[in-house]
């Protein structure tokens, strides 16, 4: 009699069913192999695929053998619409708990961490004097510039002229557009006068602290640095700072 008792894979005995078996026993056989396969893949609704290098499941992939969902993880493959793939504690198709997302982008989250705050104090590449910007006359130049997350700043920057070739003017100020400088002290930029030799006065001494503004941004905004200069050539430096306001 080689009829062995029917479990797992693990219990099957590959020399069974031995040829001197009773023809009575093939049915019990083949129900004893459908048993098997049913109680070693319990929840295999599809094909399962394996290879040397991957083992796919249909859409999802479970690691554990608790019924409490708790004490498993289930691996998502990526589903449309949006693709995303998703790692989980809990069982296949009725996770409890995601613990980290990829979007179809490969951008990975953690939901259960919260996002990074903030940082409250922000401030520019800065541009040392000695690799100023160049800047032609009458003609604005952004020198640096600084991305704002969404939210109220309140913005400050120092800046200065580096070679001046016969300018009689040079202008700095805050602006909100690129390359852009309002000769006003109204607008979206901040005027300051590092240099006036029309007026046969230097104000400021080839540079300093510039006038700030206040920034409320309600999605990421960029602020810019921007040098304007007259009667020639002339170079620009500075950086620009952002606290934001509580």
């Amino acid at each position: 009699m080689s009829l062995e008792t029917f479990g797992f894979i693990s219990d099957l005995v590959s020399t069974n069913p031995q040829g001197s078996d009773p023809r009575s026993q093939g049915d019990d056989h083949l129900r004893g192999v459908k048993a098997t396969l049913q109680a070693t893949f319990p929840d295999a609704d599809g094909a399962i695929k394996i290879g040397p290098d991957h083992v796919q499941v249909g859409v999802h992939v479970q690691v554990g053998d608790s019924a409490t969902a708790a004490r498993n993880f289930t691996l998502s493959v990526p589903i449309p619409p949006d693709g995303t793939m998703k790692l989980a504690r809990g069982n296949a198709g009725a996770t409890t708990q995601d613990i980290m997302l990829v979007d179809a982008a490969g951008v990975v989250t953690f939901p259960e961490n919260p996002p990074p705050p903030t940082p409250s104090f922000l401030e520019s590449a800065e541009v040392f004097p000695n690799a100023a910007i160049a800047t032609i006359s009458n003609v604005s130049k952004d020198i640096t510039s600084l991305v704002l997350p969404a939210g109220t700043w309140d913005v400050t920057a120092y800046g200065g002229c580096g070679v001046m070739n016969a300018l009689s003017q040079f202008y700095m100020g805050l602006s909100l557009v690129s390359n852009t400088l309002v000769l006003s002290l109204a607008g979206n930029g901040k005027l300051y006068t590092v240099r006036h030799t029309t007026v046969g006065q230097l104000l400021g001494v080839w540079g300093g602290v510039i006038p700030g503004m206040r920034v409320v941004a309600a999605v990421p905004t960029t602020v810019y640095l921007v040098a304007n200069g007259f009667g020639g050539a002339g170079s620009g430096y500075g950086k620009i700072e952002a606290r934001e306001v509580a």
